[in-house]
């Protein structure tokens, strides 16, 4: 459990430091050391709550979900599959 959400975090903590480095670079603000500090802190926070939404799904709705992504990529490949049949027909 705890390394799931270390590694959430630090999934986040890239992204807001990311952020905080852009706005500096591109937009010419200042770091502000109190939001990065905050950020610190809430960190293992929305890291935890990522996992709590992740891992303690019920398996249905884990399962459910993975179905219906197959079953769009199903559907993906048919009609890509039909475009490729009709363009060899009809080579305008």
């Amino acid at each position: 459990m705890k390394e799931k959400i270390a590694l959430y975090s630090l999934g986040i903590g890239i992204f807001v430091l990311g952020s905080v480095i852009y706005d500096h670079l591109v937009h010419g603000e200042a770091i502000q050391l109190g939001r990065l500090w905050l950020a610190v802190l809430l960190l293992p926070v929305l890291g935890y709550f990522i996992w709590l939404r992740w891992d303690w799904a019920p398996n249905e709705g884990r399962k459910r979900f993975k179905r219906e992504r197959q079953a769009a990529n199903e559907f993906r490949q048919k009609v890509e599959a039909e475009k490729a049949a009709v363009a060899q027909r009809d080579p305008q």
